[in-house]
């Protein structure tokens, strides 16, 4: 004879105890996705700004389909578009600061000036600066040089992202059909457009 045992918790609490293992589960598949992002961000990086980037000149490379271009030049046209803002954009700012340099140095000489003379801090002088200066670049000569050479890194890591983003617009751009045929052949037929 079998007896039927009372559940130790009632039924809406067994319901959001299995949400929360639901919620808590999704949490760590979350934690951990954000993880390997941050360990693989030399990778992550410039694939997140390629699907930007083919998401925002999608619409001038479907115009350039439109026009009967074929899917290569059009990608590759696209991607010189958009050197040529960004290198023209570049190339305004760094005239700008050349060109207003002078304003700048004399600018910042000015405000140096007349913080020292309204704190009236002794030995202030541009002279006594760059004498200071001099003897901080002998003292920690080898620290700067440590640091002009992992901003050379970070220059080099920085150009070495927007090289690769570049050519995996071109390919974004130019095997999007394929990418997405692909993925719809790999779900059921009635979720295809869906996934």
């Amino acid at each position: 004879m079998q007896t039927s045992r009372a559940p130790l918790l009632p039924e809406p609490a067994r319901k959001l105890a299995a949400w929360c293992a639901v919620a808590l589960l999704a949490a760590g598949v979350a934690a951990v996705f954000i993880w390997l992002c941050v360990v693989f961000k030399a990778a992550v990086t410039p694939v997140l700004l390629a699907i930007l980037g083919t998401a925002l000149l999608g619409p001038l490379y479907r115009r350039l389909l439109r026009m009967r271009v074929s899917p290569s030049p059009a990608a590759a046209i696209t991607v010189l578009a958009v050197l040529v803002v960004v290198g023209g954009a570049t190339y305004i700012v760094v005239a700008a600061l050349v060109e207003t340099g002078d304003q700048i140095l004399t600018s910042l000489r000015r405000a140096a000036l007349d913080i020292a003379e309204h704190f009236g801090a002794a030995g202030t002088s541009l002279e006594d600066l760059a004498e200071n200066a001099r003897n901080l670049l002998e003292k920690f000569g080898g620290t700067a040089a440590s640091g002009v050479i992992s901003g050379i890194g970070v220059v080099g890591q920085m150009l070495a992202t927007a090289v690769l983003a570049l050519l995996l617009i071109f390919f974004f751009l130019r095997d999007s059909d394929r990418a997405a045929g692909s993925l719809r052949s790999l779900v059921p037929a009635a979720t295809g457009d869906t996934a």
